[in-house]
């Protein structure tokens, strides 16, 4: 079990406070879900939607990026799971997460 679960409801990182799914929980996705890339993007559709309701001021691009927009896209050059795929959580202006 992972110590990088999601703090309620602010979704932010259990283990490291960054913005959850923090890098060390999307490695930890990936290698779960390896070789399932539907389910994990089902997966984090639903925890999508749950920060939103959660988080209903936080700007809805933002919040697509940092929990499905860093997943692999079918037909990029490789498509299989490593660290190369995970996107960093982007800079947003100051406040949105404050």
């Amino acid at each position: 079990m992972t110590d990088h679960g999601p703090v309620l409801p602010v979704w932010t990182c259990s283990g490291c406070g960054s913005p959850w799914p923090c890098l060390t929980r999307r490695r930890e996705l990936l290698a779960e879900y390896d070789g399932a890339p539907v389910s994990l993007a089902i997966y984090l559709a639903s925890r999508l939607v749950s920060a939103t309701q959660d988080m209903g001021w936080a700007p809805a691009t933002a919040l697509h990026r940092r929990f499905i927009g860093w997943l692999p896209k079918p037909g990029d050059e490789e498509f299989h799971y490593s660290d190369k795929w995970i996107a960093p959580v982007p800079d947003l202006p100051q406040g949105v997460w404050d």
